[in-house]
């Protein structure tokens, strides 16, 4: 009888630390306060146009538009560069470029639950971002 006592409570105590701090595996797509990059977003768009590496089969074919890449800040505030994949892309090449230049960015800061950061707690958080690949001026 002890032994199903002391089983049940154990089972009681892993089911209460799941409840309690299972939210680490829980992504948000919608959160009150969004995750942001270090400084805004224009400092994100400026860094990856200074940072994108044009491919040359684009350049050569004259590729242009919009890669949309989605990816997951965690609590930290960082991409977890497992999480990043093309959701709409030009073509291989530009679609590489744009997952290595997520994979290659500084902190952000990381998305929260309340606005209050003494009520709220960092999550990690879905974002769908394009990546611009606009052809140099000649």
């Amino acid at each position: 009888m002890r032994t199903i006592k002391t089983y049940f409570f154990i089972i009681s105590l892993l089911f209460t630390c799941n409840i309690l701090y299972g939210q680490d595996d829980q992504i948000f797509e919608e959160v009150a306060v969004p995750a942001e990059y270090e400084g805004g977003m224009g400092k994100f768009y400026k860094w990856a146009i200074q940072e994108l590496k044009y491919p040359k089969d684009a350049l050569e074919s004259r590729v242009e538009g919009k890669v949309y890449v989605k990816f997951i800040i965690d609590e930290k505030g960082q991409v977890i560069d497992d999480s990043i994949e093309v959701v709409r892309g030009l073509n291989e090449s530009c679609n590489n470029e744009a997952i290595r230049i997520l994979s290659a960015c500084s902190s952000w800061t990381p998305a929260r639950t309340h606005k209050n950061k003494k009520k709220g707690y960092n999550v990690k958080q879905r974002m769908v971002l394009p990546i611009p690949f606009k052809l140099p001026n000649n």
